[in-house]
């Protein structure tokens, strides 16, 4: 895929800078190169994402649509375990005690969507509810943010549509997890 002197890069720089791309610099690039090589490469009509990633698929959205690759990206849900937690890889590196602690993340976003559900349109108190609940069960938040599900710009006021991230750390293990509100 990569020839040694290769020197082209694929960048979707507003959206790939924040959140999940401030924390880890340079990775939505990394991810904007490999897709747009393999969606070149195969040219397929649909490719499928899952919604855990959630700006990933924002990033992989922005450069289809701006790169004219013609090919119709599909979000779908994300994957939980039994108890709710984000099906991830990382999981594995939770020790008993951790991922006990890490329900808190999908516990507090389900419970952040039943309040909005309710008529709770405040993003302070949603993210605050969040991210008391998940700081109270020991995990260290990253951030909790109600965001535009197009540009990832932060919400004052809650809408259907609208995602609340998540990103939050234990024992080294650093989760990601969301939740459209509304659906």
């Amino acid at each position: 895929m990569y020839p040694q002197d290769h020197e082209v890069m694929v960048s979707v720089p507003r959206l790939g800078a924040i959140f999940e791309g401030a924390k880890r610099p340079g990775h939505f690039d990394g991810v904007a190169l490999v897709v747009t090589k393999l969606l070149s490469t195969v040219s397929p009509d649909v490719a499928y994402f899952g919604q855990k990633d959630f700006q990933q698929t924002l990033v992989i959205r922005r450069l289809v649509r701006d790169l004219d690759l013609g090919t119709r990206i599909v979000v779908l849900p994300t994957v939980r375990e039994t108890d709710g937690l984000a099906l991830s890889s990382r999981n594995v590196r939770l020790g008993s005690h951790a991922r006990r602690a890490a329900i808190a993340i999908p516990t507090a976003l389900d419970e952040a969507r039943r309040s909005f559900d309710a008529g709770v349109i405040e993003s302070g108190e949603l993210t605050r509810t969040v991210r008391e609940s998940i700081t109270a069960a020991g995990l260290h938040v990253d951030y909790v943010d109600v965001v535009d599900e197009n540009s990832l710009e932060s919400l004052d006021v809650c809408r259907p549509g609208a995602v609340i991230l998540v990103a939050a750390t234990i024992d080294g293990v650093r989760l990601i997890d969301n939740v459209i509100l509304g659906k």
